[in-house]
């Protein structure tokens, strides 16, 4: 038995540290759900060790390092159990014998495991998920058992030469891991000073911020010579791959994230819609909400001129030494506080105006469609208000970045700061409203899988991303024309975009229990003292409608007794079994009744499962019209978020022509402090991108930290989000761009 034990730990030390490396190897380049092992492992290293353990252990290098070791103790356990299991079956392992095993179990079982992680990204219909997901488990252990025979076929049957090829790779990994990490650590503790030094003493730094973007949409436009600012930038510097934070990938998240080089456990900021707890209501994230201070505040305290644009979230604006023109200044007129200083806000208005002029010509630069032609007839409404959203998200992104564009050319004009920063978010937008269009166009295969696309739609809406890619390019070019010689630029997003099925159904309950006389409101909230029943979206099926009885036992507030229950339910059930559209489609599949209805076991007294056939149709409720897509819509966005964005230095102190291969969101921050010359913060996660730098410019400048630049000035962040309050603006873009319900 101890034979058989010492070659299974052999032999799944070996097979499991290569299963490691190629997972390593395939999820770094072509991320979705990626590089989750290695957050893993980050997190335990932060918890078990130290955060500078955690961070020094967190670079690509290291990375395939950290995954090559935790896949082969994965694997060597794994393979002294499936050794032991030979042995007690009566066979005698040998070292090939168990790689042909041990590499089927352990490759088919990852197969499986990102086989299943692709299909679930593209949000596929319940039933669809577990078909492919049982094909792929079928496929995967047969191609797995292919490539491990091969592989066998090198590896030696005397269990002694193979310890030795693996003692051999585990001494030389643990040798470079321990002499890596130790430099790491040493590298950031080094130069710290007790008190950071005014101004900037580096080169003036442009940031461009291009929100959703990555290279897989740049790189044929830039082939096909449609993005040439950004193609002399490439040319001209580094580039790669930036790393976003884990999935789910919330934008504010990150921009946070790479304003303060901070986990969201310490800034706080996780999502579109943060809860204030003294009004106990969820509202817009807002600039107030973030609990650690920005790279801006750091400069405003240390005298370092900035102007930032449009930065998500930004509103209400910082008083800072530059101008600060926030998210939401084209969103809503009249809102108060929409840019620093007050004395910007006529030239706000005035580009606002002349924007908003330009839409019916600039429109057809994106599209031949035209919404106001787009008479749909019953059975097409649901398709013609995702093309109508588009447009209308279209429109308003293009209003907010054009503004940005003509508040940068103003800045300069007036004269460049030491940091320079704009953010536009077309691409993300486009990209989750007419992704599925450009994927008809360029991907046909793959989004005919996915989509129900006309060749109409395709003509018209498919060249919308790529067209508001170049009009960016300009953007850039026009901006750049005006920034002095020898300015560093820097061009990051915050992730990249995949393609998502919109497929599914979503239901809006108080949009029929309303019509219906059932559920009453105050404002937003229901009304539970004259609400007689009330709905909720199933969180595991989104078409499905969750009803339930306000009966007594369930609230301080109920309206039908226990008695009438049953009665009541049954007379619920026909009511909602009986809605058609005006051609006489049903509104619902099926009405259910649970099991367990009336009880607080109940996950819904009824269960409505919404006709797929009835979206684009119309319904007569409570005496008046209502559009099933008010209360069955499909998903608005058929683009998902995507983990890698894009990084790129050109120009000033950038190095020339080398590939970024180490960047995440946290390292944006300290790049930036390190081209401007100032001390990075042992608080940040992240570190500076040296070998994006020049080498004159790193030979003649150190890194510099200092211990920490937080104050208590965000202790009642909170107070201010509050009493600014929600902006409907804001909730009924995200909505249109399906963050929300």
């Amino acid at each position: 038995m101890g034979s058989s034990l010492r070659i299974g730990a052999a032999v799944g030390l070996l097979t499991g540290a290569l299963a490691g490396f190629l997972v390593c190897l395939l999820e770094w380049p072509f991320p979705n759900y990626t590089l989750l092992g290695n957050e893993v492992l980050v997190d335990a290293a932060r918890r078990l060790v130290s955060s500078a353990f955690g961070r020094a252990i967190d670079t690509p290098l290291r990375l395939f390092g950290v995954y090559l070791l935790a896949g082969g103790a994965a694997g060597a356990l794994s393979g002294v159990a499936v050794g032991a299991a030979v042995r007690i079956l009566g066979r005698h392992p040998d070292a090939r014998g168990l790689v042909r095993l041990h590499g089927t179990l352990l490759g088919g079982g990852a197969l499986t495991a990102y086989l299943v992680l692709g299909i679930v990204h593209f949000r596929l219909p319940t039933a669809t998920v577990a078909g492919l997901a049982a094909v792929a488990a079928v496929a995967a252990f047969p191609i797995a058992l292919l490539l491990s025979a091969l592989a066998s076929r090198a590896v030696p049957v005397r269990p002694a030469r193979v310890g030795s090829i693996v003692l051999g790779v585990v001494v030389v990994v643990l040798v470079a891991e321990v002499w890596a990490t130790t430099a790491a650590m040493r590298s950031r503790g080094r130069n710290v000073i007790d008190i950071p030094i005014s101004g900037s003493n580096g080169s003036k730094v442009a940031m461009f911020c291009l929100d959703g973007t990555a290279w897989d949409l740049l790189r044929p436009l830039m082939k096909a010579g449609k993005l040439p600012n950004i193609s002399r930038l490439v040319e001209n510097g580094s580039w790669g791959h930036l790393r976003s934070t884990l999935p789910p990938i919330k934008s504010p998240q990150v921009w946070t994230s790479i304003a303060t080089s901070r986990q969201a456990k310490d800034h706080e900021v996780f999502d579109f819609l943060s809860y204030a707890p003294a009004t106990g209501q969820w509202v817009p994230t807002t600039n107030r909400i973030r609990r650690v201070r920005t790279f801006w505040d750091v400069l405003a305290d240390l005298g370092v001129s900035v102007d930032l644009l449009s930065w998500y979230p930004s509103w209400p604006p910082d008083s800072i030494p530059g101008v600060m023109l926030t998210d939401r200044a084209t969103l809503l007129d009249g809102l108060p506080q929409r840019v620093f200083p007050a004395d910007r806000e006529p030239l706000l208005d005035s580009l606002v105006t002349a924007a908003r002029a330009e839409l019916p010509v600039v429109r057809r630069r994106f599209t031949s469609y035209d919404p106001a032609a787009d008479v749909a007839e019953e059975g097409d409404l649901a398709r013609a208000a995702l093309r109508k959203s588009g447009i209308a998200i279209l429109d308003q992104t293009y209003v907010r970045d054009q503004v940005t564009l003509g508040f940068a050319k103003d800045c300069l004009r007036r004269g460049q700061p030491e940091c320079f920063v704009a953010y536009f978010r077309g691409i993300d937008s486009m990209q989750h409203k007419f992704r599925k269009f450009h994927g008809a166009v360029h991907d046909p295969l793959l989004a005919g899988l996915l989509y129900d696309v006309t060749e109409e739609e395709a003509e018209q809406l498919g060249g919308i991303i790529d067209r508001y890619a170049e009009y960016l390019d300009e953007c850039l070019g026009e901006i750049i024309a005006m920034l002095e010689a020898g300015t560093t630029i820097l061009v990051v997003s915050d992730h990249g975009h995949s393609y998502r099925n919109d497929a599914q159904i979503n239901v809006r309950p108080n949009a029929l229990l309303v019509p219906l006389g059932w559920t009453q409101l105050r404002g937003r909230d229901i009304d539970f003292s004259s609400s007689r029943f009330y709905g909720r979206q199933d969180p595991t099926r989104t078409e499905v409608l969750r009803v339930y009885a306000n009966v007594e036992g369930r609230g301080d507030a109920a309206v039908i007794a226990r008695e009438d229950m049953t009665e009541a339910v049954n007379e619920a059930r026909a009511q909602l079994a009986g809605l058609k559209t005006r051609l006489g489609v049903p509104l619902f599949r099926q009405v259910e009744m649970d099991a367990d209805a009336g009880t607080p076991d109940s996950e819904g007294d009824l269960r409505c499962e919404v006709n797929p056939e009835a979206l684009g149709g119309t319904l007569v409720v409570g005496g008046g019209d209502l559009a099933v897509t008010e209360f069955a819509y499909r998903a608005p966005k058929s683009g998902n978020h995507r983990i890698t964005g894009v990084i790129l230095l050109s120009g000033g102190d950038a190095a020339r022509g080398r590939r970024i291969r180490s960047a995440d969101v946290f390292d944006v921050t300290p790049t930036l402090f390190r081209l401007l010359d100032i001390p990075l913060s042992l608080e940040w996660e992240g570190g500076p991108i040296e070998e994006a730098l020049a080498p004159s410019f790193r030979d003649l400048s150190s890194v510099r930290w200092v211990r920490s630049y937080e104050t208590d000035d965000r202790a009642d962040s909170w107070e201010d989000a509050v009493t600014e309050g929600a902006d409907e603006a804001v909730l009924e873009e995200l909505r249109a761009l399906g963050y929300i319900q």
